[in-house]
């Protein structure tokens, strides 16, 4: 079950979304400096993770990000919690987030509690513990967030045509410490029940099985891109982000949106 809760409405909880929301961008608004470092005007981000393996460095930073002005410092992120495995960035739909990984005794854990631990109407972005930030394929899960933005809202009614070619148009990158920087096409959007099992597949018999899988999506999906059957017949990876696509609480709507390794 794609099991995302819409977050409430109302005055006071519109209020605690916004604060949530806010708390992720505090992350990166400073770069550098999140490990003690002053950012100097014309400062060139040092090489990603990938390309210094093993590399010890006071920050990391990915060129796309750093034109961006934003940063990502693993060492500082994981003091802050082990459990972040990742961070995505989609540039057109001004997402720029944490992602952890859900266990299987808490697997909605981060519906309800953002990155350091204390309870939260935004929650943060996480991984389905059946899989992980390294799998096949990864589904991700994120509160749409009514009236206040932040988390994955923006992508809410990307099953739409004209909503997916807006906001997936940009550089859409999925970062881990380990693998470096990954950059993800943009490949079909899906609007479903929350019961759907068409996108809660982990285990593929071989790569063939994988890229049938994802061309059966696409022939599904309601929005795609425009050479989605040559990716997905050459896509080795999949990152799958999941949010609420109602702007009501409680319903069982979901959006489903579908990028592969470019």
């Amino acid at each position: 079950m794609l099991g995302m809760a819409i977050a409430l409405v109302g005055g006071a909880l519109l209020a605690r979304q916004a604060k949530g929301a806010r708390s992720y961008a505090s992350l990166l608004a400073s770069g550098p400096a999140l490990a003690g470092q002053e950012a100097n005007e014309g400062q060139q981000p040092m090489a990603s993770v990938s390309d210094r393996p093993g590399a010890s460095a006071p920050y990391i930073a990915d060129p796309s990000l750093a034109r961006r002005g934003r940063y990502v410092d693993w060492d500082a992120l994981r003091d802050i919690n082990e459990q972040v495995v990742a961070w995505v960035d989609i540039e057109d739909a001004d997402i720029s987030l944490p992602v952890c990984q859900a266990e299987a005794d808490a697997p909605d854990y981060y519906l309800t509690h953002d990155l350091w631990g204390n309870e939260s109407v935004a929650g943060c972005l996480y991984v389905d513990c059946r899989a992980d930030a390294h799998a096949r394929h990864e589904l991700v899960y994120g509160h749409h967030l009514t009236g206040t933005g932040g988390m994955l809202s923006n992508l809410f009614a990307c099953a739409d045509q004209d909503v997916f070619d807006e906001l997936l148009s940009g550089d859409v990158l999925w970062l881990t410490p380990e693998d470096g920087k990954r950059r993800l096409h943009p490949l079909c959007a899906l609007a479903v029940d929350q019961s759907c099992d068409d996108v809660q597949c982990f285990d593929f018999e071989d790569e063939a099985s994988f890229r049938t899988w994802l061309q059966a999506l696409c022939g599904k999906a309601s929005a795609r891109a425009p050479d989605a059957e040559l990716h997905a017949s050459r896509a080795t990876r999949a990152v799958s982000l999941v949010t609420c696509s109602s702007l009501l609480s409680g319903q069982r709507g979901r959006t489903v949106v579908v990028l592969v390794d470019a």
